[in-house]
């Protein structure tokens, strides 16, 4: 089955786009929800290459016998959006879409911004959510 890989921002985020992305499961769509890094339960924190935590999921998703591996897409909103972009461009040979749904990419993919508002600080870096 194909499967829409879903990166959200915070536990609570990921929860409710699970239940709302359920909607495609009857068409024989699978869903996968995880924290982005340095969000949520995500053991990663923000840096210049966490992107790897996400390969990591496509490298398992591709792994399971259920999952057409040439059929995987993923979907972001807002923080999300910048890693369904990141990832758009570093796994562009094994995602087969991709949807940025607002994110502020005139920022969060310069310079100044990754430095001081992103990298340093504390919430994106290390925030995590009780279980």
């Amino acid at each position: 089955m194909p499967l829409v890989l879903r990166s959200t921002a915070s536990t609570a985020a990921r929860k409710i786009f699970a239940e709302s992305f359920g909607a495609i499961l009857p068409f024989g769509i699978g869903y996968l929800a995880v924290d982005g890094p340095g969000t949520g339960q995500n053991p990663i924190k923000v840096s210049e290459t966490a992107d790897r935590v996400l390969s990591k999921v496509i490298d398992y998703a591709q792994s399971r016998p259920e999952i057409d591996k040439n059929r995987i897409a993923m979907h972001g909103v807002s923080w999300g959006a910048y890693w369904a972009t990141k990832m758009a461009i570093v796994e562009r040979a094994r995602l087969r879409g991709c949807s940025a749904q607002s994110p502020p990419v005139d920022k969060f993919f310069q310079k100044d911004f990754l430095m001081n508002s992103l990298l340093g600080n504390r919430e994106y870096c290390s925030i995590r959510y009780p279980r």
